[in-house]
């Protein structure tokens, strides 16, 4: 049960980022379709168990013991040119991160001020990330659960009163398009840790851990849609001002709950990146430093031009590695070659 919960925690953890958990995501991706969007939900947590199940699986079948390894599996002898790639856009995601923090900062402060604590959150991610993976499970064990429970609250308490509005259901073709290059964006980014931490749960607690994952996924998008289907605006996170008009207390530890989200996400793919830098093992915070300092200044770009025009070029990527990766994977004599 404990493992199951802590892989859990590590899968939604890579999922819900600032776009996902301020409803900004889900709104580009499956609201804008109207009605069609509950059945794009659908194929998506499908799509979503299917992917997070495979790369566990094939974790779990050829063991690599680093990223280098896991890269190996998925690119095979193409490792350096589609490394290359992969870089960058785990670079592009926590620059979303970090521009996520400014927005959501700027709803409460001035923007000096948001910029200030942005650059707080970075120091605080560069110490939780030098720790290593073990350290950040941790932490994600202890909030997660909360973070969770603060969104899906927020979703509930915005349905009670609201008459469902779906009639738009255009763009029919593009909506399917939309829900796999979201699918695409997340099975990329969590891909190679999926790969590595595989090998430590038996197949039982895989799919478990899957199943269990893409319900609570499920859930929470689901209830997001049915809530920015009633009017919301497009605005750059809208679950965040639902929960300030609840009450302020509320909206905090929701915002508090993003926060951590961000910070997860952040963590985990810099500790990913820092394993792409060929610097001796006993120099990581350097390594940890500079990527966040270079996607903090990405991230100047604007959290919602990274989302609108960067994420659906990521995820049209993603999809065409796993199916790569589910057809041709490479054996474990050439990661010994290492």
């Amino acid at each position: 049960m404990k493992q199951c919960f802590i892989l859990v925690c590590l899968i939604i953890s890579n999922i819900i980022g600032a776009g996902f958990a301020t409803g900004k995501e889900i709104y580009i991706f499956f609201t804008r379709f109207g009605s069609v969007s509950f059945v794009n939900i659908i194929l998506a947590c499908i799509l979503f168990y299917k992917f997070i199940n495979l790369y566990l699986t094939k974790g779990k079948t050829h063991c690599p013991k680093n990223i280098y390894q896991a890269n190996i599996i998925m690119f095979g002898k193409y490792n350096t040119q589609f490394g290359m790639f992969y870089f960058l856009c785990y670079l592009i995601v926590i620059s979303a991160m970090f521009a996520g923090v400014t927005e959501l900062c700027n709803l409460l402060f001035n923007r000096q001020i948001a910029y200030v604590l942005s650059v707080l959150t970075a120091v605080v991610c560069l110490v939780v990330s030098v720790g290593g993976i073990k350290k950040i499970n941790t932490i994600n064990s202890w909030f997660l659960p909360i973070t969770v429970l603060l969104l899906i609250l927020c979703a509930i308490f915005n349905i009670k009163g609201i008459s469902l509005n779906i009639n738009n259901t255009n763009n029919v073709f593009y909506s399917i398009f939309s829900v796999i290059s979201y699918v695409g964006i997340n099975t990329l980014l969590c891909a190679n840790l999926l790969l590595l931490v595989g090998k430590d749960y038996s197949i039982k607690i895989i799919k478990v851990s899957a199943f269990v994952s893409v319900l609570i996924l499920g859930v929470i998008i689901s209830l997001f849609n049915i809530v920015m289907l009633n009017g919301v605006s497009n605005i750059n996170m809208p679950m965040i001002s639902l929960a300030l008009k609840v009450n302020t207390t509320f909206g905090l530890l929701v915002m508090f709950g993003v926060w951590f989200c961000i910070c997860s996400t952040i963590t985990y793919y810099t500790y990913i990146l820092a394993q792409y830098i060929r610097i001796k093992s006993g120099k990581t915070h350097i390594k940890n430093a500079l990527i966040i300092f270079v996607a903090y200044v990405i991230s100047l770009f604007g959290f919602d031009k990274i989302i609108t025009f960067l994420y659906p070029i990521i995820g049209v990527v993603g999809i065409v590695f796993t199916i790569i990766l589910k057809y041709k994977t490479q054996p474990l004599c050439a990661m010994q070659k290492r």
